[in-house]
């Protein structure tokens, strides 16, 4: 399933007011549907989810959010793929995606995004579970060397310094993603707060169902 903002319509009523929509654009994007093997999904509310100019002579709305979710997704249920922002500095990110997009191609491509996501997820669930531990850890290997003075536990302590810094600032992309603060610009490791937005959140945006027409 693909929801979002596609920047684009795909009938002339979904526009009101400016040029029109080439019609090549919309049969390029009704064409790209169908060879997916998505389908237009109804939602309830405003349609127009996009504007520009509102109340003057040049006002434009446009349908641009929808939801496409393909036969496999309604018949199927699992947990919806969700990129961690602190994988990206992972090094074997990058190899992952390019291994998994390579190996996977001549399959449709949201067969290829759907493989490519899973062999991520793999990798990024083991980092998430081993988070706190990694982070534990190297908090004791620090007070340990922390009152030595020989140069090799100086190096060490320096290294290990580094490595817990590396995770906290990690962790805290983690749950700065999930509680959406982005105005946050460095704060505390204060995990106990982004965890109680994190639920609240998750608790609002809960959706129950979705009906089909």
């Amino acid at each position: 399933m693909l929801l979002g903002d596609f920047n684009d319509i795909r009938v002339p009523d979904e526009k009101i007011g400016g040029a029109a929509q080439p019609q090549w654009l919309m049969n390029g994007f009704n064409e790209a549907i169908v060879y997916c093997g998505l389908r237009d999904h109804w939602f309830k509310g405003y349609q127009f989810t996009w504007e520009k100019g509102r109340g003057t002579s040049h006002w434009i709305r446009e349908k641009l959010d929808r939801i496409l979710p393909s036969p496999a997704s309604r018949t199927r249920k699992r947990r919806c793929f969700k990129f961690e922002n602190y994988w990206l500095k992972e090094a074997r990110c990058r190899e992952i995606v390019h291994q998994s997009w390579s190996n996977s191609q001549g399959l449709q491509i949201s067969s290829r995004f759907e493989i490519c996501s899973y062999e991520i997820w793999k990798r990024g669930k083991d980092q998430n579970r081993n988070m706190q531990p990694q982070i534990d850890n190297l908090k004791r290997r620090l007070e340990f060397l922390r009152p030595r003075t020989d140069a090799g536990s100086i190096r060490d302590f320096a290294v290990v310094q580094s490595q817990l810094i590396c995770n906290l600032d990690k962790q805290n992309q983690f749950w700065k993603q999930r509680a959406k603060l982005y105005w946050l610009k460095g704060g505390d490791n204060n995990t106990k707060f982004f965890h109680n937005a994190v639920n609240q959140r998750r608790r609002n945006n809960e959706i129950l169902r979705l009906r089909d027409q």
